[in-house]
Parts: C-alpha cells; structure tokens; sequence
C-alpha cells in the first residue's frame, strides 16, 4: 500500500494551481486575505499579529 500524498491546491484566477508551484509570499498573501474575509463574514476582526524573538 502507498503512503498518501497530499496536494494542496489553491484557486487564482478560476484555475486550481499547486501551492507547490506558487512562490510562498504569493501564497501567505492569498490565505491571509481569505482568512480576513472568514473572520469578517462571522463578525471577527482579524489583524496579523507578528512573531516576537527570542533570540
């Protein structure tokens, strides 16, 4: 039996395309602004909160 492979697809554009394929600020801009739009429509407000050092 295979190990599953999993594949994360993100829709631009009308087309599914392969996270994989996408340069990552590409898709951290994406998902932040889905993720924005999720806690708007549930009456949230979602703001970016940066990672502190620690080093």
């Amino acid at each position: 039996m295979q190990e599953p492979r999993i594949v994360s697809m993100i829709r631009i554009n009308g087309e599914w395309v392969n996270q994989d394929d996408i340069h990552p600020e590409t898709v951290s801009s994406i998902v932040e602004k889905v993720l924005k739009y999720a806690g708007a429509q549930i009456g949230f407000d979602v703001e970016r909160k940066r990672k502190e050092k620690t080093a």
